[in-house]
């Protein structure tokens, strides 16, 4: 994807690879775009040939020149970097909804043409909001708010910055004066209807600073929220009620936890987020639903903890890893110093990050580390965890599947043999259910694994993980 700035001066393009964890800063003491990627490594030069590194996480600067013109389609005599604080007040209306490298990229240019006063305002209204697609996977307001002054902070212009509700299209752009409004391409028709506006109004045309996204090859490869939504809507098989009954699930759960109203909604976000990582094919939203949905068929279906447990226990799943179920309890534990959920005790507490640690090991059932009264609320979570094995044959081979996407990076002969082994041994178990909710499911679920021991053409993970 390449971002391109261009005013009054000349234009400004810059390349960035939108599947790599990069941050874009744009320093406000020079001329200079810099960049911090995941590692927190700084890489700063001129702009002047800016590429992007091949399979690299740094974005990288050629200082050759360049022959523009065949890269990109613009005559090199155009390319002129803008210059710090060229605008006293800049101003610049959007959603911002899943904040990604477009917005950092808008917003930085935004901290660095300001020298007084830096206004963003945020889409908050039926009318601007009614038709966005997959509305579900929409943040609200304050997260979006949130999300764009911890990035400006970044930048340390938050003594400059205003952030606003944007209730209609036209915002403030009517009523105020300012020197500087940004657009993008797609936005241009509005700025320049802005402008129109304000000339029957008497007032004098604001200076349009447009930053654009050229739209790659594949349209599918833009950077947009909606592609965003899209993609996290996918992980819910495109089903409104599954995404509607997590949503308000998790809600409720964060609201049944006491969690800080101030934290509320970042953290439910960001919580949604980590099951939409690209590499989980079984471990993702879908699972937290089917153990959701059938723990609502059990006694214990208002039960904190064992729900706390669903949304935790694979809340970090790296396939490659082996300490998943560590740091699920290290994201959880940071998760209450910072919600600090007032009806969760430290007991509770204690009590979740025991049974996301079990999942480890499913089918050793001592649990004398905790008290008694609590074992038939383990037993139920582990049960749920395990339920899929008892599925129907059809769900029971598509999750099987899944695991196998997840583990693809080992050989299939490798994970075909371990597999097997792994499937042998939990057979070899007197009983894999121990909970009186999921008795019916032994009888299914070893009848699934000896097909799939049988099957020669098996296609299935070399570790066993649920």
């Amino acid at each position: 994807i390449y971002y391109m700035i261009y005013n009054e001066v000349g234009r400004v393009i810059v390349k960035l690879n939108p599947i790599l964890d990069v941050s874009v800063i744009i320093r406000h003491e020079s001329t200079s775009f810099s960049f911090l990627d995941k590692n927190n490594y700084w890489v700063d030069e001129q702009l002047k040939g800016l590429v992007t590194a091949p399979n690299s996480n740094i974005i990288t600067f050629s200082t050759e020149n360049q022959p523009y013109c065949d890269l990109h389609g613009f005559n090199q005599d155009y390319y002129r970097s803008i210059k710090p604080k060229m605008y006293e007040v800049c101003v610049f209306g959007g959603t911002f909804d899943n904040l990604h490298l477009g917005h950092k990229f808008i917003l930085s240019v935004m901290a660095l043409v300001a020298s007084r006063q830096l206004q963003v305002w945020i889409s908050d209204s039926d009318a601007l909001l009614a038709n966005k697609k997959n509305k579900l996977f929409l943040e609200s307001y304050k997260i979006r708010e949130y999300r764009v002054r911890s990035f400006l902070e970044k930048l340390g212009v938050l003594s400059i910055l205003e952030t606003h509700p944007l209730l209609d299209a036209y915002g403030p752009t009517l009523t105020h004066d300012y020197d500087s409004l940004v657009v993008s391409t797609e936005t241009l028709k509005g700025g320049y209807k802005v402008n129109e506006e304000r000339e029957k109004l008497g007032k004098k045309p604001m200076n349009l600073l447009i930053v654009d996204v050229i739209t790659p090859a594949n349209e599918a490869d833009k950077m947009s929220s909606t592609v965003i939504r899209g993609y996290f809507f996918s992980k819910t098989k495109d089903n409104e009620d599954i995404a509607n009954f997590l949503h308000l699930e998790l809600n409720e759960l964060f609201i049944s936890m006491g969690v800080d109203p101030l934290e509320h909604f970042v953290l439910m976000q960001d919580l949604k987020l980590k099951f939409c990582e690209v590499w989980r094919s079984y471990h993702g939203l879908l699972h937290i639903y089917s153990l959701l949905s059938k723990l609502k068929e059990t006694e214990d279906k208002n039960n904190l903890r064992i729900k706390v447990a669903i949304w935790f226990h694979d809340v970090i799943y790296l396939p490659w890893r082996p300490d998943n179920e560590e740091k699920s309890i290290e994201y959880f534990e940071e998760f209450c110093k910072k919600s600090s959920p007032k009806t969760l005790s430290e007991e509770d507490q204690r009590l979740v990050k025991f049974y996301i640690q079990r999942t480890k090991v499913h089918f050793n059932r001592d649990f004398n580390e905790i008290p008694s009264q609590y074992w038939n609320e383990i037993n139920l979570f582990l049960d749920l965890d395990l339920s899929i094995l008892g599925a129907d044959e059809a769900e029971y081979f598509e999750y099987a599947e899944g695991i196998r996407k997840e583990y693809s990076m080992y050989p299939k002969d490798i994970y075909r043999e371990k597999r097997i082994e792994v499937l042998k041994k939990m057979l070899a178990a007197d009983k894999l259910y121990h909970h009186q909710a999921f008795s019916s499911y032994e009888e299914k679920a070893r009848t699934n694994m000896n097909k799939a021991v049988s099957y020669t053409h098996l296609t299935l993970p070399t570790i066993y993980s649920v």
